[in-house]
């Protein structure tokens, strides 16, 4: 079993974010309940543009499946013990960037009044 997981740094205003995810996240919708990501664009009160980049990675082989909150946390641990955890065990699929629009007044595209 091979477990994908993505490596997701967030810049907006200056600041920046990483953290790790499951899956590959294509949009913001796709990182809401993310602890770190919901920490990050908290700070924002006002619309924003952050810049996503995405570096997706593969941990072990055979049939890929997206890792599960427990499996992205036991990556963040291997990480932390090993600066180079990532590119020493892990497979490296590709990155991906984009910019993407953060309204703090909409919420799992409702608006609020």
């Amino acid at each position: 079993m091979a477990v994908r997981f993505s490596a997701v740094k967030l810049t907006a205003n200056e600041q920046e974010c990483k953290l790790l995810v499951s899956g590959v996240p294509t949009s913001l919708s796709d990182l809401e309940g993310w602890r770190m990501f919901e920490n990050f664009v908290g700070e924002f009160d006002e619309d924003t543009k952050i810049n996503v980049q995405v570096d997706t990675y593969l941990n072990g082989e055979g049939e890929i499946f997206d890792a599960t909150p427990e499996e992205v946390a036991y990556m963040m641990k291997r990480q932390a013990d090993d600066s180079d955890f990532l590119n020493s065990r892990c497979s490296n699929l590709g990155v991906l960037e984009y910019d993407a629009d953060w309204s703090p007044t909409e919420l799992f595209g409702m608006e609020m009044n």
